[in-house]
């Protein structure tokens, strides 16, 4: 950490501070959802859904952990001030809750062992998750990276990597299919938008070059269609999912982001979300909140975590 006031009090970066408090009141647990009541759905699921699911699941196994090696190793150590330390902590702590969900979600839901293990080390064995991991730990490990190239690169993991795999999960929602699931990443999905929301108004603090940042989001962006190229096969699927559809939306989510960062976009020829259905993930939640949580309510319990992990192995 860079900073030398030791004291959170008086506040001098309201707008680090502000993010922290947002984060704060959004915390959550991954001992509100049971993903063992989703285990029926999931085998019911069409093989090529399934697989589909799979691959997701190999990628978000790892992401929520090379993001918390970023903010360990980069953004907490560089952070000018307590405020943006607070924040970072936050992110550093629901970034946890996210890894162990999508482990107990994959413990849960994959019963082979070897098979489980495979999306548990995809980086090793998958190349089409190898190699947006690679791109990650490229802004991690490269010293010679700029701070504001390290704060847009993981502005696109969070924009970009995780939001086309977002818009995966949130298909099978449309098929009423395994809320526990879709009810996780609706609570997912929100954390991730707020962190790179917080990117972007870091960002738009720094002096950038417009050119490299384009050039960033776009290798970004090509990684991701890259990616699902690879898993979603080159056809109309059920549900309004498509291959073509999926890099139309990760084009258009490069967009958005170019949007908040008030430069030109990426994809000029794209000008509307294909995907309507992850506007409606929204009101999906406002649906389920209350009938999900009821029906995994218990207190959180430390011996009881330790113990489901221990037999989940």
């Amino acid at each position: 950490m860079s900073f030398k006031r030791y004291s959170l009090f008086p506040i001098v970066d309201e707008l680090s501070y502000s993010f922290y408090k947002r984060q704060e009141a959004s915390i959550w647990t991954s001992a509100e959802m049971d993903f063992s009541r989703d285990l029926e759905d999931f085998e019911k699921l069409d093989v090529e859904v399934r697989n589909i699911l799979m691959n997701v699941l190999a990628f978000f196994a790892s992401g929520d952990g090379i993001v918390s090696k970023n903010i360990s190793y980069r953004f907490m150590r560089s952070a000018p001030n307590f405020e943006q330390v607070a924040f970072y902590a936050a992110q550093l702590f629901i970034e946890t809750v996210h890894a162990e969900t999508y482990s107990l979600i994959i413990s849960s839901l994959i019963r082979d062992t070897e098979e489980r293990n495979k999306l548990f080390s995809a980086g090793e064995n998958n190349l089409a998750v190898r190699s947006k991991e690679k791109w990650m730990e490229r802004f991690i490990e490269d010293d010679t990276v700029e701070e504001w190239e390290r704060i847009l690169a993981f502005a696109c993991s969070e924009g970009i990597f995780f939001t086309g795999a977002f818009a995966v999960i949130f298909w099978i929602g449309e098929m009423r299919s395994m809320q526990n699931l879709i009810f996780a990443n609706i609570q997912i999905s929100k954390d991730e938008a707020l962190h790179c929301e917080f990117a972007v108004a870091r960002l738009l603090q720094m002096d950038w070059n417009e050119d490299r940042a384009l050039e960033i989001i776009r290798e970004a962006a090509e990684l991701e269609k890259e990616f699902m190229k690879a898993i979603i096969p080159d056809k109309e699927l059920c549900y309004g999912m498509s291959q073509s559809k999926m890099l139309s939306y990760i084009e258009w989510m490069a967009n958005r982001l170019c949007n908040m960062l008030e430069i030109p976009v990426a994809y000029s020829e794209v000008t509307k979300t294909p995907f309507s259905f992850v506007d409606k993930a929204v009101a999906l939640e406002k649906i389920n909140f209350f009938e999900v949580r009821a029906a995994n309510y218990k207190r959180f319990n430390v011996d009881e975590a330790l113990e489901k992990a221990r037999f989940l192995f």
